[in-house]
């Protein structure tokens, strides 16, 4: 339980001096000359997709997208870890491989994210180092859809759909080049078999060094040429990829998907490679029926999911909110909807929220924690002290709502605002080991809530 105003200044103070405070990541940790590197492969292909002057997809994105986090890596096992340069566009991420010479086709390489996605841990290391998203050590695959709307439907594959049937796990198939791809996944990674009898479903090459096959759809987008920007900007028609440097090995087989594009259901043909994500879909132009999945957005969505904040994008959707509160018997329960949305409103996240509710008072259940009082008659949804104390010291308030409400500009007053927005920063000032709390306890079981209720073995 915290001693909220009570500690509060304090506690500021001591992080201040300590200087523990973390400041927000920079987009990039990139020289100037590192920086013109980036600017010159986007533009290399998008450049002239930008002005218009070419109608084609985007092979990076139109702009640089900001990263709120800081990569650290090393080249061996025994290597000092050091901060990478790199770019996140809305497809990929290019990053700059400090080994080669900067005039290197890898001195700047694709960031494998797809694998991570996959997998549910983020790479450090040349040698295949990894590392799990939270202090508790569960692997977090992705629960994004790979293509289509962010909308996760029942039929709608998920990076963590593929996570038993991809490389990064072990897995690969026979050569089954001459065949057609025959089968229809879901979300749950169940099959059935679909053969539309679609000649670009050929598969025409195997990948041994991933034990994968690939469909005639995307080993003619590999050989695309088209117009492109040389190193002096002249324009030159060649290969539009190297698709080894841009996509990868492929890690996954090739399906059939039903997706939602634009809020629409379409059939798309779709395959996971290291650093990208193709897709076929037969109703589209034929210029377009070929595109890169946004996998530089969904990996930045991922990492910042994974990373606990007050503020944030709904961690937890209001059925899995309303899920937890019947689980708990909580006497919130049918007003479910009205707290999500006042949480959401208020800029917060309601994963978090819900998480402190549980932790701090079971969910309002609580009995007997102060002096024989219980969590109905304060009504306070995260136990925070202030002027008008109730049972104990503890803020009472007329409803739930009101209780929350508080809650909500407190949390932004004081810690999001303060630059506390992570719960390794908040927490040991919201629950401070001199009031009898230990908080890397408390951070470990907030992350423990939370990824349980999103659906992870925890």
């Amino acid at each position: 339980m915290s001693r909220f105003f009570q500690r509060i200044i304090l506690g500021l103070a001591i992080l201040l001096v300590c200087n523990l405070i973390l400041v927000p990541a920079t987009a990039e940790a990139a020289t100037p000359d590192q920086v013109a590197s980036f600017r010159q492969l986007w533009a290399r292909t998008d450049d002239l997709v930008y002005d218009g002057v070419v109608s084609r997809s985007w092979v990076w994105g139109p702009e640089p997208l900001n990263p709120s986090y800081k990569d650290r890596y090393r080249y061996s096992a025994s290597g000092t870890y050091f901060e990478r340069a790199f770019r996140h566009y809305d497809k990929g991420r290019m990053e700059i491989d400090a080994r080669q010479p900067v005039n290197s086709k890898w001195y700047i390489r694709g960031g494998t994210l797809v694998k991570e996605l996959v997998s549910g841990r983020t790479q450090t290391s040349e040698v295949g180092e990894q590392r799990t998203l939270n202090p508790i050590n569960v692997a977090t695959p992705a629960q994004i859809p790979v293509v289509g709307d962010a909308q996760v439907t029942s039929d709608t594959p998920t990076y963590a759909t593929f996570t038993d049937y991809s490389f990064v796990n072990g897995v690969r198939s026979p050569s089954r080049v001459g065949q057609s791809v025959s089968k229809l996944i879901n979300r749950n990674a169940d099959t059935v078999l679909y053969d539309p009898g679609d000649p670009m479903a050929q598969i025409t090459a195997y990948e041994e060094a991933t034990g994968h096959n690939i469909p005639r759809a995307f080993t003619d987008y590999f050989a695309r040429q088209g117009m492109v920007l040389d190193a002096r900007r002249n324009k030159v028609t060649e290969p539009l990829f190297d698709p080894v440097h841009v996509f990868g090995y492929p890690i996954t087989e090739p399906y059939w998907a039903r997706v939602l594009v634009g809020g629409k259901s379409k059939m798309v043909m779709l395959q996971l490679f290291e650093r990208r994500v193709l897709s076929y879909t037969p109703s589209n132009p034929a210029e377009w029926q070929v595109e890169m999945g946004n996998v530089g957005q969904h990996y930045l969505a991922w990492r910042s999911m994974n990373e606990l904040t007050f503020t944030g994008a709904p961690r937890i959707t209001l059925e899995q909110f309303r899920k937890v509160l019947v689980f708990y018997r909580s006497p919130v329960i049918s007003e479910a909807g009205d707290l999500y949305a006042t949480i959401v409103k208020s800029g917060l996240d309601p994963g978090v929220a819900l998480a402190f509710f549980v932790r701090e008072s079971g969910a309002g259940t609580a009995v007997g924690y102060c002096d024989g009082e219980n969590s109905l008659n304060n009504k306070n949804w995260g136990n925070v002290r202030g002027e008008e104390d109730g049972a104990c010291g503890f803020q009472r308030f007329p409803t739930w709502k009101a209780g929350l409400e508080a809650w909500c500009r407190l949390m932004i007053k004081y810690f999001v605002n303060k630059g506390l927005n992570r719960m390794e920063d908040a927490i040991p000032v919201y629950a401070p080991a001199s009031d009898g709390n230990n908080p890397p306890q408390y951070i470990r079981e907030m992350y423990s809530y939370i990824l349980k209720w999103q659906g992870y073995s925890v």
